[in-house]
């Protein structure tokens, strides 16, 4: 691991202590924000103009969501220091004393800044499983709370934060709710629909090859059982090496059009509709997805309140999310994700800036729960809620990313 000097003084200064916390957005003041200069007009709306925003300038190599370049973490003084997880440019931070790991070698998607919250009581930072142990070593070095996993088996090219999936917010006098993802609805892509369309009717296929490779192996008098149970282990197996019986079959055509046409493997096709494990990719159902929701809440649960979720319900909001599959088996969330958010807190006022919905359900649920949010800093603080259309943002890429993808926020203590 590459540690610069500032790391070796730190280290050094406290007697290698654990010293570091990355601090709660919603139990803090709000010191900076680090936003790209493009989104500048969109940001500042609505803000104060005593707070300080950092503008990226709009140079080559420049990052849009400035959440992730840098982990912002504070120690008892309220010095900043930073661990930079991506090279992409973000800003050099005005800190008293900035600590950079300029190179992460064995760094990941999962290690970017977006995939670490707080708790609020500053005790866990939670986060979705698979940050590098490049990373993991330095929190374990320097960071003096316990790491939380939760898992999810639907990622794009092998990420997703957590800031997609659940945030905290405040409901005065020390009490918040943990809004958390609930999976509604599993889509497939229209490249990926054609194929599994396709698939739904491979049991009857499979038994149209199978009569074929019967009539084949009685011309070649081959012995009728043993070539039926060595050819049907071979299309369970491998159905895409199968050598297409008769030319006019139209749907051993259309497997061979489209397996000229996408990336997806026909064999991937076939185990993604039959659930089956396929070198490494689970494609996984919707109940399957559901269950490992049910267990990441009992997750959180357990670590705030040492208790599992059916206890402590009340302190969860679900909100429900629909998913969409690619022919990559990349997961997209369909809706802009309403964690990823800006609790924005000043001495006299809050800010809190949402991400337009495009979903009744959603924006019912969220009506409601907006009208009971009050700071934990002075009860009686206004708050400014501002919906933001974050939706070109929340399409760029894989992934995309939205408020809080798109801001960094420095909190103070």
């Amino acid at each position: 691991m590459n540690h610069n000097k500032n790391y070796a003084n730190l280290k050094n200064q406290k007697g290698g202590q654990k010293v570091l916390s990355l601090l709660s957005e919603i139990n803090g003041i709000t010191e900076s924000l680090i936003i790209h200069t493009t989104i500048r007009d969109m940001i500042r709306n609505g803000l104060s103009s005593r707070l300080s925003i950092i503008e990226v300038p709009n140079i080559s190599g420049a990052t849009l969501y400035n959440q992730d370049p840098y982990i912002i973490l504070k120690n008892v003084n309220n010095d900043n220091y930073a661990i930079q997880v991506s090279h992409q440019y973000g800003i050099n931070l005005l800190t008293q004393q900035t600590i950079n790991i300029s190179t992460m070698n064995n760094g990941n998607d999962n290690d970017k800044g977006g995939n670490f919250i707080a708790s609020p009581n500053n005790k866990f930072i939670f986060c979705i499983d698979g940050m590098s142990s490049q990373l993991n070593q330095i929190f374990n070095t320097y960071v003096n709370q316990q790491i939380i996993k939760i898992q999810c088996s639907f990622r794009a090219g092998g990420g997703r934060h957590i800031d997609e999936l659940m945030c905290f917010r405040p409901y005065g006098n020390g009490m918040f709710k943990v809004w958390i993802y609930y999976v509604r609805n599993i889509h497939l892509s229209d490249n990926l629909r054609e194929v599994v369309g396709l698939v739904q009717n491979f049991d009857n296929v499979k038994q149209k090859l199978l009569e074929w490779q019967i009539t084949l192996a009685k011309e070649r008098d081959i012995a009728t059982s043993d070539f039926v149970k060595e050819t049907k282990q071979r299309l369970i197996d491998n159905l895409t090496e199968i050598i297409t019986p008769t030319s006019g079959d139209n749907f051993m055509k259309a497997f061979s059009g489209i397996k000229g046409r996408i990336n997806l493997p026909l064999k991937l096709a076939i185990n993604m509709y039959y659930n089956l494990d396929n070198s490494g990719t689970k494609i996984n159902n919707l109940n399957i997805i559901q269950q490992e929701m049910i267990n990441n809440y009992n997750i959180v649960a357990n670590a705030l309140w040492n208790t599992n979720y059916d206890s402590v319900k009340d302190n969860f909001v679900p909100f429900p999310i629909d998913i969409i599959v690619d022919e990559n088996v990349d997961c997209k969330i369909v809706n802009p994700p309403i964690f990823n958010g800006l609790w924005i807190e000043t001495d006299d006022m809050v800010v809190n800036m949402t991400s337009l919905q495009y979903d009744e359900t959603i924006n019912q649920i969220l009506s409601k729960e907006l009208m009971l949010l009050r700071s934990n800093l002075n009860i009686n603080k206004p708050i400014h809620h501002l919906m933001y259309d974050t939706l070109k943002y929340h399409n760029d890429g894989k992934i995309g990313g939205n408020l809080h993808c798109l801001v960094k926020q420095i909190i103070g203590v």
